[in-house]
């Protein structure tokens, strides 16, 4: 009996969830907001980690977030380290509207990042806020080059040291930020 109570408190704990909002946490991870900002905008109570659960979820489903990318082979495109930030912005930039948002992707060292917070200083507090809000719990994780994600990951990308992959799907091609053997 209390097998079926308790499966009966979860289902109606998520329909109540559903109801109340999954819908919107869903839009509002369409729309970039962080965690904390869909926490601040939801009119009825919900503990952060639903919110997380359901942000995920959503964000897997949607392909914003991928643990691996489309088993092929990807062509190498160097960018000398001694480019400048508009530089690599615009070479990501070009890809990103060749292939489209939706086969546009960083790869994110999320766990390092979210470590070591120095690494983000490069970043504004709204920034910040998204990248560490992420609900991931692996080490790395492809994110979508979203219009928020796009701006986060050239910023990381010239002020860490090892720099950020991106990846374009369509064309096969992985843009890499060379470092000198010096800055290595």
């Amino acid at each position: 009996m209390e097998k079926s109570q308790d499966y009966f408190g979860k289902a109606m704990g998520n329909f109540i969830h559903e109801m109340s909002g999954a819908g919107a946490i869903r839009h509002m991870v369409d729309q970039g907001y962080s965690i904390r900002q869909i926490m601040e905008r939801l009119d009825y109570p919900t503990p952060q980690c639903r919110v997380e659960e359901t942000a995920l979820k959503h964000m897997l489903k949607q392909g914003i977030l991928l643990e691996r990318l489309p088993d092929q082979e990807y062509r190498q495109i160097k960018i000398p380290a001694s480019w400048d930030r508009r530089q690599l912005s615009e070479a990501v930039y070009v890809r990103k509207e060749r292939d489209g948002e939706d086969f546009s992707y960083v790869l994110l060292p999320i766990a390092e990042l979210k470590k070591d917070k120095e690494l983000l200083s490069c970043l504004s507090d709204r920034e910040r806020d998204y990248l560490c809000g992420l609900p991931w719990e692996g080490a790395e994780v492809y994110h979508r080059l979203t219009g928020r994600m796009y701006e986060i990951a050239i910023e990381l990308s010239v002020a860490i040291r090892n720099g950020l992959r991106f990846y374009f799907i369509k064309s096969r091609e992985e843009v890499v930020l060379l470092r000198s053997a010096n800055s290595a």
